[in-house]
């Protein structure tokens, strides 16, 4: 019987690492297609190229590489999400209004919680996937759509986290 419950509970589990992949890109498509908004290769081209640098750099060389080893998982996690969050900093470099880089911050901690809890219990490459398809689809960005999305996102992570907390407690 406990065999069936661990799993519903790794299915449910597993449900929490993809639901983002599907949201993110989602609701910017959907905007999309109310827009009637037109892709070009040359943004996938750079959604793929950006996403791989961010996702090689933050979640598998900081996160996995330099950060998990050395220190509590969620604390990590934390860290490397303000990190990736300070990034965006970048974008008033390119004239990008500030209210519109710190909403992007914001989003992008929310995603990086979310990548490094599931970077932390599979792998980096659930968040890749996720982060090409967002930066692809982000230029018909509806602030609202994202906001809901960020924060449905930021609840996947900690719960991601939330979940091997307390297993690890149990098992003690």
């Amino acid at each position: 019987m406990s065999d069936k419950i661990t799993g519903t509970t790794r299915e449910r589990r597993e449900i929490l690492y993809w639901l983002p992949v599907i949201l993110l890109p989602v609701g910017n498509i959907i905007v999309a297609f109310l827009t009637s908004w037109e892709m070009n290769w040359r943004l996938w081209a750079f959604s793929l190229v950006g996403a791989a640098c961010e996702e090689l750099f933050f979640r598998f060389f900081l996160l996995r590489t330099i950060f998990l080893p050395r220190m509590k998982p969620v604390l990590a996690i934390i860290l490397v999400s303000l990190l990736f969050a300070g990034m965006h900093l970048w974008n008033l470099r390119n004239g990008t209004a500030i209210s519109d880089t710190m909403f992007q911050m914001a989003f992008a901690f929310c995603f990086s919680i979310w990548a490094g809890a599931v970077t932390w219990k599979t792998t980096w490459i659930i968040p890749f996937v996720a982060h090409v398809l967002l930066n692809a689809t982000a230029v018909v960005e509806n602030s609202w759509v994202s906001a809901a999305i960020g924060v449905i996102v930021l609840i996947d992570g900690i719960i991601l986290m939330k979940g091997d907390e307390r297993n690890e407690q149990a098992e003690k």
